[in-house]
């Protein structure tokens, strides 16, 4: 089965699929290792093709579950 992390920029990706894309960017995390939300929104905004609005990714993002990853 194809990854649909090889399609084009954000194709056919769910909002979680968006981000967890942009976790795996070590640029979205600060020096002690905390989630940058800030570069996770702007991520996940750059990455969708249109198929999602702003205000559904910023829910998505704020109702996001990470686990043990603290969010700054």
């Amino acid at each position: 089965m194809e990854s649909l992390f090889n399609n084009k920029k954000g194709e056919n990706m769910t909002i979680d699929q968006l981000i967890q894309e942009a976790l795996k960017r070590p640029e979205n995390y600060n020096a002690d290792g905390s989630v940058n939300g800030c570069f996770i929104d702007a991520d996940i905004n750059m990455d969708n093709d249109g198929t999602y609005t702003g205000k559904q990714l910023f829910e998505a993002l704020e109702n996001y579950n990470f686990g043990n990853l603290e969010v700054a």
